[in-house]
């Protein structure tokens, strides 16, 4: 079961985009103030973390360039709405794997979800792969 921490400020999208994926079977746990979700990284493991970008007298953008700087290979996928398609971009740059235009349907939301945790278990997956290879290597020399 996938673990998933999802950032958002407007409660009502937060409880619906939990309720979605708790129906899809992902453990999440929800935070809305920036400050604490850094500190929710480092004690807990996620597999995943969803944040708005749009959050109100808070910057989404730092939040991807924090959690990148503390764990690049955390995965982050962002929402944003039409207003701030510009900050997506930054935060693309910044290290998110990928970024949601508001409003968006169940399923195209469930399948970006599901589509940045497969990439991101097989990037984990290949970086094992050529540590052990590299290893065979070495005890092979």
């Amino acid at each position: 079961m996938p673990a998933i921490l999802l950032v958002d400020d407007r409660l009502i999208e937060n409880e619906v985009l939990r309720e979605i994926l708790t129906e899809a079977g992902h453990k999440v746990t929800s935070e809305a103030n920036l400050g604490r979700v850094v500190a929710l990284v480092d004690s807990s493991l996620f597999d995943l973390v969803i944040s708005d970008l749009s959050m109100t007298g808070q910057n989404g953008v730092e939040l991807v360039q924090n959690l990148h700087r503390a764990n690049p290979a955390l995965p982050i996928l962002v929402m944003t709405d039409s207003a701030t398609i510009e900050n997506a971009l930054v935060a693309l740059r910044e290290g998110a794997f990928d970024c949601l235009k508001k409003p968006f349907l169940k399923d195209e939301f469930l399948l970006a979800v599901d589509r940045v945790i497969r990439n991101s278990k097989l990037a984990r997956e290949n970086i094992g792969l050529r540590e052990e290879i590299r290893r065979d290597k070495n005890t092979r020399s």
